[in-house]
């Protein structure tokens, strides 16, 4: 890490430390209508296991997150959907 004008930054990913602490590693998003996949997909990927609650609330959509750690989530709608 590094201080940016005055925030400390996670330099391996370039945004804030704290930030990076809750944000995935990555965020899939599945579902019928792209730009709200899109939408959902930024929202996730910043909420982390937030973003997957929301998702797990939203009918005929689903995510799969790598969290930060490394651990693998997905919602029952990409389960449904996916499988």
């Amino acid at each position: 890490m590094r201080i940016v004008s005055g925030e400390m930054n996670d330099s391996a990913i370039g945004m804030p430390a704290g930030l990076s602490a809750i944000c995935s590693a990555n965020f899939i998003v599945v579902g019928p209508d792209i730009a709200r996949v899109d939408a959902l997909a930024t929202l996730g990927f910043l909420e982390g296991r937030a973003g997957l609650e929301r998702l797990d609330a939203t009918p005929g959509y689903g995510a799969l997150a790598m969290l930060r750690d490394r651990t693998l989530l997905a919602t029952e709608g990409f389960r449904n959907i996916t499988i």
